[in-house]
């Protein structure tokens, strides 16, 4: 027996659009070292879904995977290689990301400003029982309540570093770790104001805008939103690039932080003949040997407790959205009929 097989692949299910059921991958080395050992590779779990029933491998997951092999026939060169492309990718994202952020706030304090302004404009331009209805309905406390933001400031990463040293890349990785919480909660942040703004701009349309006015027009407030709007999405896309680049740099560092093959529960180990002929009976199906991975959601009390109270709080909200459109329904039904 030649002994040719070199590395076993188990991967997803629904990988091709004619078979939806799991494969494995052979792969075979006529000039593999130890003819003895097979290297195992669990993939079952890395995929990207593409719709309800079909999924595929990113570059990128093809990439983190050949890492594995690499590392097991001693290529680190080429691992590194590979981690140094992605940190590379992230510092791209990263001045963009920044590029669109001041671009928003710069914008936002523009908006706020300019609805402010028209605010006590609006109010000295209407009658008195006008004002009163206004001031009624909370629209000018929330205007008011707008604050120009302050320039956001992240720390800057030294890209310059060699990133042929697996040092400098973990090191450069945890930093990286770090923007990315601190990018986070200034996110969230950001996201709890826009929702504010859009929730105020559709209410001061309808409430604070008086027909005619040439004044609101001439504060562009329709171009300043569709600004803000094309900010925002420009934003989020930049950070769920961010976010990638981060994932896939953690996902390779945190797995293999010596740029050196080990054995990782869930997901690969190399097995000798030993434990494939004598134990396995020659069972080549990479679950019996790598095991299974124990999920955690790596949160602290605290967070699991501020994550549930945000989930909470969207639920009433979406309560209450639902049962004012169950009013709004009824009333229509009954005015009809």
């Amino acid at each position: 027996m030649e002994r040719l097989v070199d590395c076993m692949v188990s991967i997803p299910s629904n990988m091709f659009y004619t078979v939806t059921l799991p494969a494995t991958l052979w792969f075979f080395d006529k000039q593999k070292k130890d003819k003895d050992k097979i290297l195992f590779i669990d993939a079952r779990n890395v995929y990207t879904q593409i719709d309800r029933a079909h999924r595929e491998w990113s570059e990128e997951q093809v990439q983190n995977l050949a890492c594995i092999v690499r590392l097991y026939r001693g290529e680190q060169e080429r691992y590194l290689e590979v981690v140094a492309g992605y940190l590379k990718s992230f510092e791209t994202s990263y001045s963009l990301f920044k590029t669109f952020i001041e671009r928003y706030l710069e914008t936002y304090n523009v908006y706020v400003v300019a609805l402010d302004s028209y605010r006590i404009i609006s109010s000295l331009k209407r009658k008195k029982e006008s004002q009163k209805k206004l001031k009624a309905s909370g629209l000018l406390s929330k205007i008011e309540s707008l604050k120009e933001l302050k320039k956001a400031s992240f720390s800057d990463i030294d890209f310059s570093l060699d990133l042929s040293s697996n040092k400098n890349q973990i090191a450069l990785g945890q930093q990286i770790t770090e923007i990315i919480k601190a990018i986070k909660e200034e996110f969230e942040h950001l996201k709890s104001i826009e929702s504010s703004r859009v929730e105020i701009s559709k209410e001061s349309a309808k409430l604070l805008r008086i027909k005619g006015d040439t004044m609101w027009e001439g504060y562009e407030f329709s171009t300043l939103i569709s600004m803000l709007d094309k900010n925002t999405l420009s934003m989020v896309n930049a950070f769920e690039e961010l976010s990638y680049w981060h994932d896939n740099i953690n996902w390779l560092q945190t797995r293999f932080p010596d740029a050196k093959y080990v054995d990782i529960l869930g997901l690969c180990k190399v097995a000798d003949r030993k434990e494939y002929v004598n134990e396995q009976d020659y069972s080549l199906n990479a679950g019996r040997y790598v095991g299974i991975e124990l999920e955690e959601d790596n949160l602290t009390a605290d967070e699991f407790k501020n994550l549930i109270l945000e989930k909470h709080k969207v639920l009433m909200r979406l309560n209450k959205e639902a049962l004012e459109l169950e009013a709004l329904i009824d009333s229509n039904i009954r005015e009809v009929f």
